[in-house]
């Protein structure tokens, strides 16, 4: 399978919804799109861009950090100024008024979190 970097980045933002439409765990779907090979191009710059386009996105992954039941893990929440990423259950959090940039942040801890599973 050959990506773009725009399709990378795409595929990368959609990956709740192939997850969940799929028959992979998380880090076999991580495996079978060669994240690790692409990495490099996976860049909040270029997730931000694209989650400013779409902002459908940002509510994937907010699910996706709603539904994890895993400890530690990062997360994402909407807050009454914006959006709040954090290390659960005590670690750093940082606040962003922005959902492209906060989410870019949240996508990025997960699949490198995905990545050292690999």
């Amino acid at each position: 399978m050959t990506f773009r970097r725009s399709d990378i980045i795409q595929t990368v933002c959609d990956f709740p919804n192939l997850f969940r439409n799929g028959q992979k765990s998380a880090v076999q779907l991580a495996k079978s799109l060669r994240l690790r090979a692409r990495r490099a191009e996976i860049t909040q710059p270029a997730l931000a861009a694209f989650l400013k386009d779409h902002p459908e996105q940002i509510e994937l992954w907010l699910g996706w950090s709603d539904d994890k039941r895993t400890s530690p893990a990062w997360g994402l929440r909407r807050t009454d100024t914006g959006y709040l990423l954090f290390r659960y259950p005590d670690g750093p959090r940082t606040s962003y008024e922005n959902g492209p940039e906060a989410c870019a942040a949240f996508i990025e801890k997960e699949i490198d979190g995905l990545l050292s599973s690999l």
